[in-house]
């Protein structure tokens, strides 16, 4: 007899086979319900102990709207996506996205191939967020296999990275020392390049931390699904939440090197802006966006998207 559980795996809902089946994804399920699944603990996928509010309208909030003549977007070519997750962009202009589904992978999209290549990421069980740093190492969070894996370039299978008692790991960031920061359940870490262990960051009653981010200057950004956008700058002792309004599950978070801090309003279906010491965010000219999920920038100021529900990656000026 075949026994089924239902499992959020880094927030896309899936039927698995006790026995190692595949898993298959229940889109109307998702989308009817995107708001309950971000809100509810389900078979090991994130907790949440806070409260939000179903509204199926877009807010009101202090919002204006980027010129759409200005920012023209286009699909990536990833063929085949089924639950994408994570992106990041490396010097060269190479795209990394983590891929769900039946065959769990994490895609590389070198500057102007037709297509991406698979990386050795062996095992690997729930590919959630995903960081490239200076040198090409890339850095996977496992969602399900509680636990972040490093690819070092040219290297032909992962390192599993050493994060004490890690669970439920999400979103990963990489600074230009080499540090690691994991937002996993309800803590943020870091582990600085080349040690045995992590330091858990100064985030006291975080919930549910999903994108993490870090400038330049050492400052940390995280989201939550208290519909928070922190920021721990570098020595605090406690972060200052920075002025979004009206969010519903935010996921991923970028910022650039001016400090403008990018956001992906994850149920409302939309990326926001915040210049540095603004008060007022902008909503980017995205179009036909459903779930978008993880966010990532490049030095020429193009912004990437995991654009989970329609299976696709965009690319976006934001110049």
């Amino acid at each position: 007899m075949t026994f089924y559980r239902w499992n959020q795996a880094g927030g896309v809902l899936v039927c698995t086979d006790k026995r190692g089946g595949k898993s298959s994804k229940w889109r109307g399920v998702l989308a009817a319900l995107a708001v309950l699944i971000a809100a509810t603990t389900a078979c090991g996928g994130p907790r949440t102990n806070t409260t939000t509010t179903t509204s199926s309208s877009k807010p009101q909030s202090h919002s204006t709207t980027a010129n759409p003549a200005a920012s023209p977007q286009e699909v990536l070519p990833f063929r085949s996506l089924e639950q994408p997750g994570g992106v990041a962009v490396d010097n060269s202009g190479a795209v990394y996205v983590t891929n769900g589904g039946d065959t769990p992978q994490v895609l590389k999209l070198p500057a102007g191939a037709n297509g991406p290549s698979k990386l050795p990421f062996g095992d690997v069980r729930t590919p959630n967020y995903v960081a490239v740093d200076g040198a090409g190492a890339v850095y996977v969070s496992d969602y399900n296999g509680n636990r972040v894996l490093k690819l070092a370039a040219g290297a032909s299978s992962p390192t599993t990275l050493p994060f004490n008692k890690l669970s439920l790991p999400s979103g990963v960031a990489v600074d230009a020392e080499g540090s690691l920061y994991v937002a996993a359940y309800d803590r943020v870490l870091k582990l600085p390049a080349g040690a045995g262990s992590a330091t858990e960051l100064p985030f006291p009653d975080i919930h549910g931390p999903l994108g993490i981010a870090v400038d330049g200057a050492g400052a940390v950004y995280v989201t939550s699904v208290a519909n928070r956008v922190l920021k721990l700058p570098a020595g605090a002792a406690e972060p200052v939440d920075l002025p979004f309004s009206g969010l519903l599950n935010p996921y991923g978070v970028a910022v650039d090197g001016a400090g403008t801090v990018y956001v992906a309003d994850s149920s409302h279906n939309r990326v926001l802006k915040l210049a540095p010491g603004g008060n007022a965010q902008t909503e980017l000219p995205l179009s036909g966006l459903n779930r978008p999920r993880s966010i990532a920038l490049d030095t020429t100021g193009h912004l990437y998207v995991v654009d989970e529900l329609n299976d696709r990656v965009l690319k976006f000026s934001t110049g």
